[in-house]
């Protein structure tokens, strides 16, 4: 599977860090905006409602900051690394 792009929103200066080290350690690459190619938002308590639109208008997969430290203990579900592949295909065309 290719580099999955993640940003984080809602969370305090030190959750933040902790996903980002995470993310970066597993491979993730980490933007700082909703990007045309962002795949994942992971979203806090504070999520920003600019993020959220966006990501909800470009078919971005949401979740948690839980979810998202168990995918990387646990490994992403399949029905999630489709829905991104899906992604990238559908922004191919």
């Amino acid at each position: 599977m290719r580099i999955i792009e993640i940003c984080f929103t809602g969370f305090d200066t030190a959750e933040r860090k902790i996903l980002w080290d995470l993310a970066e350690s597993n491979g993730f690459l980490v933007r700082k905006e909703v990007t045309k190619n962002l795949h994942v938002l992971c979203v806090g308590d504070n999520a920003g409602p600019k993020k959220l639109e966006a990501a909800i208008k470009d078919g971005v997969i949401i979740m948690s900051g839980d979810d998202f430290i168990t995918y990387t203990k646990t490994g992403i579900p399949q029905p999630i690394k489709d829905a991104i592949e899906q992604l990238r295909l559908s922004r191919q065309v």
